[in-house]
């Protein structure tokens, strides 16, 4: 087959609309043969039978791939580069392919970087990543653990920790990149961006209401029982056991959730703690003007 394969990946939060993105985009395929990659979390392939369901033309169930690995980034030698290369070989190959990604990746260390260019360089000559008429930018080392941080220290790029789900490991991360980073022609010095989960309202009560439904979301996911995300009244009546309290806790250990001045002390202090260069806000709210208002009054209390 002559020419490149345009590949499109679709990412997002748990809640965002990654599904009814994509059901849309199949639905409007005008006849263009289209592959679907789904990166599930678990076992249960939830988004993957939804899809599956719709009988859309153009994308027939043999041409929807689920991988249960949870986060393509972190086992892409394992599942991801296999699958494309048995898409690009089929007699009659797709004309675009389109991944999506799991709202909420399972927390592996990542592969090296070096590694991952070689093996997507390998895959096939035929694929281009969409979009192309924008520029290359700034490689970052993601990571949630110290292999990560040891990554990015060697490889001398800005290093982004991912404490919206992961804080316990922070500030031990972000010294061992600080203290054995190698400086690069790019990056000479190095430099650290540190996500937080910041829920903020007018008031610490309003502000763990709005966080109610988050727990019960990442409860489910945690356990393979991917669901719409709970109204706040049913997450607040929700009976948390014991093992999914405990995944709660850890999964909001750093969690910043209050009122204004709450937030901006909770959000400064982690910054001071782990020496982040950068503060990511990570709000997982599923209302848009949730979010919106939560992420204007973080605004206005670090001004």
């Amino acid at each position: 087959m002559s020419g490149k394969i345009p590949a499109t990946v679709v990412t997002g939060f748990l809640g965002a609309g990654k599904t009814t993105l994509i059901q849309n985009l199949l639905r409007n395929a005008n006849g263009r043969r289209l592959a679907l990659i789904i990166n599930e979390f678990g076992e249960t392939g939830v988004d993957g039978e939804i899809v599956k369901g719709c009988k859309i033309e153009g994308c027939p169930e043999e041409n929807i791939v689920e991988l249960a690995n949870g986060c393509i980034c972190c086992t892409v030698a394992d599942d991801f580069l296999p699958t494309m290369r048995a898409l690009l070989d089929r007699p009659n190959p797709p004309e675009h392919i389109v991944i999506e990604t799991s709202g909420l990746a399972l927390p592996k260390p990542p592969a090296g970087v070096r590694d991952y260019e070689v093996l997507l360089a390998a895959a096939s000559p035929m694929i281009e990543p969409m979009p192309t008429d924008t520029r290359s930018g700034t490689l970052w080392m993601l990571g949630s653990t110290l292999a990560g941080a040891a990554i990015g220290a060697q490889l001398g790029v800005p290093y982004a920790f991912a404490g919206h789900f992961a804080m316990r490991h922070a500030v031990a991360a972000l010294a061992h990149y600080r203290t054995r980073y190698e400086p690069s022609q790019q990056h000479p010095a190095p430099y650290a961006m540190l996500a937080v989960t910041a829920v903020c309202a007018e008031t610490d009560e309003a502000a763990e209401r709005l966080a109610a439904p988050l727990r019960v979301a990442i409860v489910k996911n945690r356990t393979g029982r991917r669901a719409p995300i709970v109204p706040i009244e049913e997450a607040l009546a929700y009976k948390f056991t014991a093992e999914e309290q405990a995944i709660a806790d850890e999964f909001f250990t750093g969690a910043v959730i209050g009122g204004p001045a709450k937030v901006a002390a909770g959000i400064q202090e982690l910054a001071r703690d782990t020496g982040a260069d950068e503060i990511m806000v990570s709000a997982l709210l599923p209302s848009l003007e949730d979010r919106t208002k939560s992420l204007t009054l973080i605004a206005r209390a670090l001004a």
